[in-house]
């Protein structure tokens, strides 16, 4: 490898972003893209957040130029961690351009370049933070050499010489930190969003992307999972939800062992193995506890459970929402959803709309759960005109899009096998998978089949896997005609015809209306002798005229049959609408009287402190009276033996002078007396006090149960 070489320098005057060279979505791996090319990281609830990763669809080996550029819209809570490289085909997407070999990536939080691992250049020179511009050209030089050059703000930072033998070199866009934002400047958006489906069906949708679900044409979806403690089943739709078709509704068939049904809203880049509400860019009504998740593993709400036989929607209010030119709601707005059981709204909420649209999304998670989605169109059934018309003339479309069978498509992408990026591999464990979607999902040599859950050790790569070439062929054999040869001819034998059982199996030709019996041509003379009052007519005229009698009958019983149908159903909602109202009045009762109980409980621990608040002062006035008095009784003792002193020493003069001194001992009773009424009356006073309180609280509690109660 060549040194680096190190600048500051303007670029060229006609940067090659100018001549037309647009990046479109290849692999997305927690980062959401919207339709503009602003690219959101998707937090994780682990300690360490993995690295977020959006690739490419096209290889620039063979453009001869190729420029590319990121700006960096938000950093979240520390220093940016975006990045922009170039990686080889099958590269780890839990990797940053530049950590793993071959590939090359320049990083915004140092400002370094890293090749294999290693950072170069100018540490924090060339640091990006909020609002700058990070861009990337590289210029074919031979087969396998390339010119890399990498700029700041349009001014040249560091160019490379750098070599890649992969057979496709992918830009990268890397992002390791949550509340990240960056916006491709040169992104191209997909074309291809609306529905390819007929106008009359235009309200259905159709199976996208699905992990341990099977799904049937009906639209009938199972969990398939049978290994205990396995990850979620997920069923994505296709398409968005958009201005014409903004919501849908599934029935509960069975609840299997835990309910854990789940009914959302997911970007088009959510995880197969979570419950849609559990992460960012997606909102879902949950069937066991009845509660709302919004970018949370917590639910919130009033608990509102589905039982087997209820149908649970979901769906956003369309008014006040900014649209595309598809009909498809605006990145970065706010929009109401709202979820609905048995037909009765009973949840809603506000929902942040970051991009990546707003798919219709089903989870399961226990054994033996199984929905009915209502708004499903089996896609395999669509068919363009030019196939049609195929049909028609009885020859074979003339593109591979016509075949329809799943033994021929990758059940991951559910795109058709080819000899190219969609080769089917096998996997030790016999299941196979194209290439692309194989390269995706290795991980240092780890692989972990979408099907069985089993993990495989792939060392040498994808490509080294065996070629399902019997996949192959039997795409070959679907795609030809059938002959006449390939036609099993089967024996057809006659319709037995009753003949008449009393003249020798003679065939039932007339009809008697008289006696409203189908006769034989012996009977018309023996039996049933016109002479004798009996009216014959032929079977065949008899049948024409009773035809347009039955025919009217039978549409008759179908409108009356498809009325009672729908009456049925009507009263079945009822009854659903019922039951979902019960369980409203029940929350409404068990929470306001919760709310009294609690109120009560409050009052009481109040009562008690003002009653405890009245005692401190009542008993510190006693407190005070008790010294007071101990102080005179203490004179009263010193008092009572002085005159006994006096008594028995026979003092005249103390004598006579205590005896004329009976002030003080009439005052004195006469304050003991007063203490005494006066600390029991204080008393009296707590105990009424508290008496009062009590039946004031008690009055108001009375009043408020019985509001609550009316309402």
């Amino acid at each position: 490898m060549a040194e680096a070489s190190e600048g500051n320098i303007s670029p060229p005057p006609a940067l090659p972003i100018k001549t037309g060279k647009f990046i479109t979505k290849g692999v997305a791996s927690r980062v959401i893209v919207d339709d503009t090319g602003v690219l959101t990281y998707i937090p994780s609830l682990d300690h360490n957040p993995p690295v977020a990763l959006l690739v490419g669809e096209s290889s620039i080996k063979e453009c001869p130029s190729t420029f590319f550029e990121i700006k960096i819209l938000q950093t979240g809570k520390s220093q940016c961690c975006a990045s922009i490289g170039l990686i080889p085909e099958g590269y780890s997407v839990g990797r940053q351009p530049g950590w793993k070999d071959p590939s090359i990536g320049f990083h915004a939080d140092d400002g370094l370049v890293y090749r294999n691992g290693r950072g170069e250049g100018q540490q924090g020179k060339y640091r990006c933070k909020k609002g700058d511009v990070m861009g990337l050209k590289v210029t074919k030089a031979a087969d396998n050499n390339f010119s890399v050059e990498f700029y700041k703000n349009y001014e040249l930072a560091y160019k490379y010489k750098w070599q890649c033998k992969s057979r496709k070199i992918l830009p990268a866009i890397g992002m390791h930190n949550a509340g990240e934002q960056v916006h491709l400047l040169n992104f191209l958006a997909h074309k291809d969003r609306k529905n390819p489906i007929p106008g009359d069906v235009n309200q259905f949708i159709i199976k996208g992307r699905s992990n341990l679900v099977e799904i049937q044409p009906d639209g009938i979806l199972s969990y398939s999972a049978t290994v205990p403690k396995s990850p979620v089943g997920t069923f994505i739709g296709k398409h968005s939800l958009n201005k014409e078709h903004s919501n849908f509704e599934l029935k509960i068939l069975e609840g299997g062992a835990s309910r854990t049904i789940s009914i959302g809203l997911v970007h088009s880049e959510y995880q197969f193995e979570r419950h849609p509400g559990w992460d960012v860019g997606s909102v879902a009504y949950h069937a066991d506890d009845g509660r709302i998740f919004r970018e949370l593993l917590t639910g919130s709400g009033p608990p509102i459970p589905c039982q087997k036989g209820d149908v649970m929607g979901c769906g956003y209010v369309t008014t006040g929402v900014q649209y595309d030119s598809d009909g498809i709601p605006l990145c970065n707005q706010n929009i109401i959803v709202y979820f609905t059981k048995n037909a009765c709204k009973v949840h809603e909420c506000k929902f942040t709309y970051r991009g990546g649209g707003l798919h219709p999304t089903v989870g399961l998670h226990s054994r033996g759960e199984k929905v009915h989605l209502l708004n499903y169109y089996n896609h395999n059934e669509i068919k363009d005109d030019k196939d049609k018309a195929a049909e028609a003339v009885g020859g074979i479309p003339d593109s591979d899009s016509s075949i329809e069978n799943p033994l021929v498509s990758c059940t991951v992408c559910l795109s058709l096998y080819n000899e190219e990026d969609h080769m089917p591999k096998l996997l030790p464990c016999h299941h196979s998978f194209c290439r692309s979607c194989l390269d995706t999902l290795l991980n240092n040599s780890i692989i972990v089949c979408p099907s069985c859950r089993k993990t495989h050790r792939i060392a040498d790569g994808v490509d080294a896997l065996q070629t399902n070439f019997y996949v192959t062929n039997m795409k070959e054999l679907l795609r030809r005609d059938c002959s006449l040869e390939d036609i099993i001819e089967k024996e057809v034998k006659p319709k037995e015809v009753k003949g008449c059982t009393k003249h020798h199996n003679q065939p039932l030709s007339f009809f008697c209306v008289s006696c409203t019996a189908v006769i034989c041509r012996d009977c018309t003379v023996l039996g049933h002798n016109m002479g004798q009052g009996h009216v014959v007519k032929e079977i065949s005229e008899v049948k024409d005229e009773n035809l347009m009698d039955l025919k009217n009958i039978l549409s008759k019983t179908n409108v009356a049959f498809d009325l009672q149908s729908v009456l049925i159903e009507r009263l079945e909602l009822c009854i659903a609408s019922l039951d979902t109202t019960r369980d409203s009045c029940h929350y409404q009762v068990d929470t306001k009287f919760d709310q009294c109980i609690q109120q009560m409980k409050n009052r009481k621990d109040s009562l008690k402190e003002e009653i405890d608040e009245l005692y401190e002062n009542k008993k510190s006035t006693v407190d005070n009276k008790i010294k007071f008095v101990k102080r005179n009784r203490d004179s009263m003792h010193k008092l009572r033996s002085k005159i006994q002193q006096a008594i028995e020493a026979d003092n005249v003069e103390d004598i006579v002078t205590l005896a004329s001194d009976h002030n003080i001992l009439s005052n004195l009773d006469a304050s003991l007396c007063s203490y005494h009424t006066e600390n029991i009356q204080g008393l009296h006073i707590l105990d009424t006090k508290a008496k009062e309180l009590f039946e004031k609280s008690l009055m108001m509690f009375k009043c408020a149960i019985k509001q609550n109660t009316q309402n």
